[in-house]
């Protein structure tokens, strides 16, 4: 155990429990022995961290107030707090990242997703003002970067683009806690399901998923929330979705169960700029059930699912393709559980969370002995 040192996490735009940032980096501090406190916009589903938080009452939360009122905001309160290290998870709190270390405090800023990129993927903005933005970001976020002690990225892609940036950047993924994932005794044979996890929309592939199920004999579990009201109801108006199992939001628990009933887990994403470069956390969990995965054949993922041999990359957009990997999947109960005793053992041996709990660690030690 080490002394206690005062951390806080501060995030604008993330559930106060959310998972990374919650269940992942603040329960493993807290477990080393730090003291942490938790700073956020948005209530989470579980109503009382266990561990000190703060929750600023702030109403709509839109992209300029987010940006230029909310930083204001959450800087009086982080002082108050006066903690030794600030860990901040989110785009718009660069400039507190920067007014906090200016005051000499230590501060790591943990960089989720390629912001970059994600600029391109949205379909409101021309290209001049995505070009635009983009090129903006990146001086933004770049400028920062190197005046603070610290970058976390959750992806190899991120670390290598802020390695040159920052050198004590720390590539810290965003893999499952293994214990929270058990192999179920229900015998393959008997499985007939398959789940998808996560946001709703659009560009996560739930219109081409839908319409596969016009080739597979399997019933569609889908757990998780809406991203826009509209796409709801268009989806829902499917000619197919009386064979999805709707199951709406799941706490930890219900969701490793349900992936365990599965015959395999879906992670079909959209060929978008953000997404075929990511590493999904809901692939890396399913491995974790000891499922197999069917999921977008990008290259990346396809490298890591042909080398554990731990599922099956098809065309996110070809729903018949979709629904044969479902039903060879279904046929071949002893190829799915071989499959998903691989994706599990490469999870205890390669991509679990624990691994990655012991890099952040050494880094907070690194960063606080000074």
């Amino acid at each position: 155990m080490i002394s206690k040192n005062k951390i806080c996490h501060i995030t604008s735009a993330h559930p106060i429990d959310d998972v990374r940032i919650y269940h992942k980096e603040c329960l493993s501090l807290v477990s080393a022995g730090f003291e942490v406190h938790l700073l956020g916009v948005i209530q989470g589903k579980n109503k009382n961290p266990d561990l000190p938080y703060t929750l600023v009452d702030i109403k709509n939360v839109n992209f300029l107030i987010r940006f230029l009122i909310l930083p204001f905001k959450l800087n009086k309160i982080a002082k108050d707090i006066n903690a030794d290290l600030y860990h901040l998870h989110d785009p718009d709190l660069l400039t507190l990242a920067l007014w906090l270390k200016l005051k000499g405090k230590k501060v790591i800023f943990d960089v989720h997703e390629d912001v970059p990129k994600q600029i391109y993927a949205k379909p409101y903005l021309g290209k001049l003002q995505k070009w635009m933005l983009s090129k903006f970001f990146i001086f933004f976020e770049s400028f920062i970067a190197k005046r603070i002690d610290s970058i976390v990225a959750a992806t190899p892609l991120i670390f290598d683009r802020f390695k040159v940036k920052n050198r004590k950047t720390v590539n810290v993924n965003n893999y499952p806690i293994l214990s929270e994932f058990n192999i179920s005794d229900e015998a393959y044979q008997e499985k007939k399901d398959v789940i998808y996890a996560g946001v709703i929309d659009r560009n996560r592939g739930i219109v081409p998923l839908i319409e596969s199920l016009s080739y597979t004999k399997a019933k569609l579990k889908i757990a998780g929330f809406w991203g826009r009201d509209a796409f709801e109801k268009e989806v829902k108006q499917s000619t197919n979705w009386d064979k999805v199992d709707f199951l709406g939001f799941l706490n930890r628990k219900q969701i490793a169960d349900n992936y365990s009933k599965s015959v395999a887990g879906i992670v079909t994403l959209l060929p978008t700029i953000n997404y075929v470069e990511s590493l999904p956390v809901k692939m890396f969990e399913y491995m974790a059930a000891g499922i197999p995965v069917v999921a977008s054949n990008f290259p990346l993922w396809s490298k890591i699912i042909n080398r554990i041999n731990c599922g099956i990359c098809v065309d996110p957009e070809n729903p018949e393709e979709i629904g044969k990997a479902v039903d060879y999947l279904i046929d071949n109960p002893q190829e799915s559980k071989t499959m998903g005793l691989n994706g599990r053992n490469a999870i205890i041996e390669e991509f679990n969370w624990q691994k990655e709990a012991e890099k952040l660690i050494d880094l907070y030690k690194d960063l606080l002995k000074n």
